[in-house]
């Protein structure tokens, strides 16, 4: 498994690719743990504070409908609706390679439970209720990520 980055400012813009193998074994433990996959690959990814380079998207208070997303070596303002749209499917296909590469015994049901959870995201109330769900994760995660934001920009 692979070890925390020492890097100490975002390297990353928000939409990379990331390898959900890299993770740590108990971030690992903890996202297929949980009921929201998708909201714990964005806590241990993009709002974890040993990954530095991954804090790429930042919601501040006073906004409701825009957040701040670094790429190209710069803070964007999108809107939130289709940042977040973006996180999911990004998410989606990051977990669907990881479910295709990773080993599980045969009829697993993790493995089945895991697949259930990739196709959900074809529903639209699901969809809805990730929506709302990471907008909240943002509001709470905004006082670190500002620190961030501020000492880019």
């Amino acid at each position: 498994m692979a070890t925390r980055s020492s890097k100490k400012s975002i390297t990353y813009p928000y939409d990379k690719f990331f390898d959900i193998s890299a993770l740590l074994c108990q971030d690992l433990y903890y996202v297929l743990r949980t009921d929201d996959i998708y909201l714990a690959l964005f806590q241990v990814i993009h709002c974890n504070m040993s990954w530095p380079e991954y804090q790429n998207v930042y919601y501040p208070s006073d906004q409701s409908k825009y957040v701040y997303v670094f790429k190209n070596s710069s803070w964007k303002k999108r809107h939130i609706e289709s940042v977040i749209h973006e996180l999911i499917t990004l998410f989606r296909d990051q977990f669907a390679q990881f479910v295709n590469e990773a080993y599980f015994p045969k009829d697993s049901q993790l493995k089945y439970k895991l697949i259930s959870y990739i196709r959900s995201i074809d529903d639209p109330m699901v969809v809805k209720k990730l929506t709302q769900k990471f907008r909240e994760m943002l509001i709470m995660s905004e006082d670190f990520l500002k620190k961030k934001y501020d000492s880019t920009n």
